[in-house]
């Protein structure tokens, strides 16, 4: 019956010291023969000299064989344990990780930058995937989720260091008529247009969100809500001041309604603050659209 641990599941550096405890105890075994020989033989017995050469050759082979052996394990093994150390690091999303082996054969090399190669294809894949997960595919923007995430930074900001936020709503004005009378492409022209129009009007420190369907929301850090109310005034301007000219070459005059609300005046809680100026943008489009309405601070007259 088969005691202790089933050779048939070694690692490769077990099976490797293995061999070597083997080629050691022979040859510390052949080295005492050795020894002993050779100390008979001032009998000057001839077998017993014999004895002793052959002892003392075979010690140096195996000594030969042993530091060889421990030189294959080494050059082996090493190289192995990287790459399965590689792998483990992939598999827990260190996709960073890379595996060098300069000092190895080149069979180790190549299965190394083997390797590399697929783990920074990984790591860009990963990379593009996250980029379409932060962003709408059909604007570029951010979409709601991250946009959101971004609001709540900014309002952390905008608590530690008592800084001012504008934060701006709008709507596209009669959209589903774009879309019911032209067709969605058209409708999907109107919102790339409009984005294109945000982009350039926008500072590097604001942000534009793809809110939902026709509905955008701006960010605009270190703004109080006065200025926030002359920037929406303008980008207002800006979008119905050229149509938007279709693919077919149809022109079509688009607006948009703004709400707005800031922080500290409404509120420091994301979904208060967008609550608020979601209110105000109703007003907007219930009073005629076009326009930009401001959600009166706490305590004021409306504006």
């Amino acid at each position: 019956m088969r005691t202790g641990p089933d050779p048939s599941t070694w690692t490769l550096t077990r099976r490797a010291t293995f061999a070597t405890s083997l080629l050691l105890t022979s040859h510390l075994t052949l080295t005492a023969v050795a020894a002993w020989a050779i100390w008979n033989t001032a009998t000057n017995d001839a077998p017993t000299l014999s004895l002793a050469v052959f002892a003392a050759t075979a010690a140096l082979t195996g000594l030969a064989g042993h530091t060889v052996i421990r030189w294959l394990a080494r050059a082996t093994a090493t190289p192995v344990t990287a790459l399965i150390d590689g792998t483990h690091q992939l598999r827990n999303g260190t996709l960073h990780h890379r595996v060098h082996l300069p000092d190895s054969d080149r069979e180790f090399q190549q299965l190394a930058a083997a390797f590399n190669q697929m783990a920074a294809r990984l790591e860009a894949d990963q990379k593009t995937l996250a980029e379409q997960a932060r962003h709408d595919e059909l604007t570029g923007l951010l979409n709601r989720r991250h946009g959101r995430d971004t609001l709540i930074a900014e309002l952390d900001r905008t608590v530690r260091y008592h800084r001012p936020l504008t934060v701006a709503l709008l709507d596209i004005d009669r959209f589903k008529h774009v879309n019911d009378t032209y067709g969605h492409p058209a409708g999907d022209q109107v919102l790339t247009s409009i984005t294109a129009r945000l982009r350039t009007a926008l500072r590097p420190t604001d942000t534009a969100i793809r809110w939902g369907g026709e509905e955008f929301a701006v960010l605009l850090p270190e703004t109080p809500l006065g200025q926030g109310r002359t920037v929406t005034e303008r980008l207002r301007h800006i979008i119905a001041a050229e149509p938007v000219t279709l693919t077919d070459g149809t022109r079509l005059r688009i607006t948009a309604s703004f709400g707005v609300a800031a922080a500290p005046d409404h509120s420091t809680s994301p979904d208060q603050l967008i609550s608020a100026a979601d209110q105000a943008l109703y007003i907007a489009k219930d009073s005629g659209r076009n326009q930009v309405v401001c959600q009166p601070a706490p305590g004021t007259a409306g504006r």
